[in-house]
């Protein structure tokens, strides 16, 4: 989404480093992606592109705990790099449970 993008733009520019969890696509003006779906898994996952712009990765409890097991692990692996690290939950409440995991 634009605000994701933003979000990375805006961040290095403030000379900071992002890492965006997401799925295979299109690369936004971040330091590095982190693929946790790719186009085939997303679409046998979440049904058709309809589907998806109309909320249904919010509708399947099944495919998301997926992508958020996924996305743990990313951020697991990634959270040993030097630095501060810290979570930007773009979908709010919805990524509780990541950030609860990953203590970020």
């Amino acid at each position: 989404t634009m605000k994701v993008k933003r979000m990375c733009s805006m961040l290095k520019s403030l000379g900071l480093k992002s890492i965006l969890y997401a799925n295979e696509g299109p690369m936004s003006d971040c330091d590095r992606m982190e693929a946790i779906l790719t186009n085939e898994e997303r679409q046998k996952l979440f049904g058709n592109d309809s589907q998806w712009k109309n909320g249904g990765f919010f509708n399947n409890e099944e495919t998301t705990a997926v992508f958020d097991e996924r996305v743990i692990e990313a951020i697991s692996r990634n959270k040993s790099e030097k630095g501060i690290h810290f979570l930007l939950a773009m979908w709010g409440e919805g990524q509780k449970g990541i950030s609860s995991e990953t203590g970020l």
